[in-house]
């Protein structure tokens, strides 16, 4: 049968992380995953909650949620695709039993890397939940190992593949960098984008921030992305109080993609100090930019960022160490020259259209499969 005389692939895809009305930006990579699945011919319905709760009350909230809708779907999907193994994973799995249709889970970080750690009880629901689905997609290969190795999952069902990037919005001509990079003049211009909470380490890019303003006696801080964990917030503000930068550092709260690739185009340097990570799409967009990357040796984050190549990897938490590679980036015009030239070429690998089509591949050998 040729490609255009196949039917239409029918996709459910349940994720507890989707743009809400409160939170536009929340989960725009799966958002833009299911965009991209349309894009390339599949029929997809998205199970998300208009509003997300808040902590492991609100995942419990949504879990129950999407039981209960799950009942009143039709059992005509080709396949599944939940995000997060938890919650989401477990309504997939539910689904796959009840409606006798493929699952595919994909990983993100701290679905395996966090919650069965923080919650121990969790562990044996989401090795049940990756042991049933049918097949694995972990966004980096530091995951995949763990998936293989802590929850004994056969590498022949696990794959690698990020949420990908859009590469029509993040790159070196991005629209809206002139203005950003007018707004704060000639001064380096660091840029950090991702949600303002502990994990990600924006502490201590705060404190490195300081020290490579007070040796260089210029710079502006840019902090974009939305304020998930209030008190760290406002934590946060207390510390560039404290430290006297507040002139010098500007909180952005959450922006749209176009914004957000305005910024990172005209950055200095991009930096993400995450004490832990998945994999990290924003230095993947910030390289598609064409912009050098500062970022910890965590999790995923080196099999994107080549370190003394287009970007420097610090160990996490240090802020000596952090603090000295965002210098050594400003100083250095060779930093920026090779994410000029070999950024995008990088990024290009996790487009996320070319990533859908393998997906559509997928869902269609599972489903020939069963």
């Amino acid at each position: 049968m040729a490609a255009s005389d196949r039917p239409a692939l029918r996709v459910l895809v349940i994720t507890n992380m989707y743009p809400n009305p409160d939170e536009p930006a929340f989960g725009l990579f799966v958002r833009g995953q299911v965009e991209a699945l349309r894009a390339a011919g599949a029929e997809v319905d998205v199970l998300a909650m208009p509003r997300r709760g808040r902590g492991w009350r609100g995942r419990l909230a949504y879990a129950g949620w999407a039981l209960r809708g799950l009942v009143r779907l039709p059992r005509r999907y080709d396949a599944v695709h939940a995000h997060y193994a938890v919650p989401s994973g477990v309504v997939g799995l539910w689904f796959r039993r009840w409606a006798r249709r493929p699952l595919v889970v994909t990983v993100h970080g701290s679905d395996v890397l966090v919650l069965p750690d923080r919650f121990p009880r969790l562990e044996p629901v989401v090795r049940r939940v990756l042991q049933g689905a049918d097949h694995v997609i972990a966004v980096s290969r530091f995951l995949r190992d763990r998936v293989v190795e802590r929850f004994g999952v056969p590498p022949g069902r696990v794959m690698v593949q990020s949420a990908g990037i859009d590469t029509r919005v993040f790159h070196p001509q991005a629209p809206g960098a002139e203005a950003v990079r007018a707004r704060y003049g000639d001064q380096p211009l660091v840029v950090y984008a991702g949600n303002l909470i502990p994990r990600k380490g924006v502490d201590t890019l705060v404190q490195a921030f300081a020290r490579v303003r007070e040796r260089r006696g210029a710079g502006h801080l840019l902090l974009v992305g939305p304020a998930v964990d209030p008190p760290y917030r406002e934590l946060l503000e207390a510390r560039v109080a404290a430290l006297g930068i507040q002139d010098h550092v500007t909180f952005a709260g959450a922006q749209p993609p176009e914004a957000v690739a305005a910024a990172m185009t005209a950055a200095d340097v991009f930096v993400l100090p995450s004490l832990e990570e998945g994999l990290g799409l924003v230095v993947l967009e910030a390289l598609a930019c064409g912009t050098p990357v500062v970022a910890s040796r965590a999790g995923g984050i080196p099999e994107v960022v080549q370190d003394g190549d287009y970007g420097l990897l610090v160990p996490p938490g240090d802020v000596t160490a952090l603090a000295a590679a965002i210098r050594r980036v400003l100083d250095e015009p060779r930093f920026r020259q090779r994410a000029r030239r070999y950024g995008p070429q990088l990024a290009a690998r996790h487009d996320r259209w070319r990533q859908a089509a393998e997906l559509v591949v997928l869902y269609r050998s599972l489903g020939q499969g069963r």
